[in-house]
């Protein structure tokens, strides 16, 4: 057994620090990055009526088996002939023309799909 003494009284002070913080909220889904949003058609690589367009789809599971009803897949690849566009302006979409990138949220059961071509 031990004890303490002091030659002075404690202090009580009459507000303390934790008394004018606010606690931080929790982190929502994030971080949000504007040029990783979801686009019009962001899914189409080449329009489904193109000769050599095919459907990839599936669906989108955590760690534990679950379903990800909000995640966002984007996908890089070669086109028909196994080549990657580099010039300048080559992602550029028109519609029709392969473009070698896509992407797409899934919806609310983790579902995602792409129309493209099989890459050579």
């Amino acid at each position: 057994m031990s004890s303490h003494s002091t030659d002075t009284p404690a202090e009580t002070p009459t507000e303390t620090r934790a008394d004018t913080l606010t606690q931080t909220p929790a982190q929502t889904i994030g971080p949000f990055y504007g040029y990783a949003l979801p686009f019009e058609d962001g899914e189409k690589l080449v329009d489904r009526a193109h000769p050599q367009a095919i459907r990839l789809h599936g669906t989108v599971y955590d760690g534990a088996g679950e379903v990800i009803p909000d995640a966002l897949l984007e996908i890089w690849q070669a086109d028909a002939q196994g080549r990657i566009s580099a010039e300048h302006g080559s992602l550029t979409r028109d519609g029709y023309t392969f473009t070698g990138w896509g992407r797409t949220p899934v919806d609310n059961v983790g579902r995602y799909r792409f129309t493209t071509v099989n890459p050579g």
